[in-house]
């Protein structure tokens, strides 16, 4: 084998591992970010629901990533199931008062 094919195949073989290396870290690093993205989220729905209470601002600095992702999936739901509710209310509204006027 000559020594510039030797040397492009370790080139080559450089550039793959240090390619799969960034890949692990990049994924390492963006779930770091995520999990510090959702615990923002979750101090800022304790300051804007809750009125910043301290007593469950503890309790968010003190839960794990994997809890908070599940904290945060239940407000989701809930938020949407009111949205739900008052789209059905509104509609409802809308039936009566076309009932009503007939």
């Amino acid at each position: 084998m000559k020594n510039s094919t030797r040397n492009l195949l370790m080139g080559l073989g450089a550039a793959t591992a240090i390619g799969a290396a960034y890949m692990i870290l990049s994924d390492s690093a963006m779930e770091k970010v995520e999990n510090k993205i959702n615990r923002k989220r979750a101090k800022k729905f304790v300051q804007k629901k809750l009125n910043g209470n301290p007593k469950a601002m503890k309790v968010v600095e003190s839960l794990s990533d994997e809890e908070l992702i599940n904290l945060l999936s239940v407000v989701d739901k809930v938020s949407n199931i009111r949205g739900n509710i008052s789209e059905y209310t509104d509609q409802l509204k809308d039936v009566t008062v076309h009932k009503m006027k007939k």
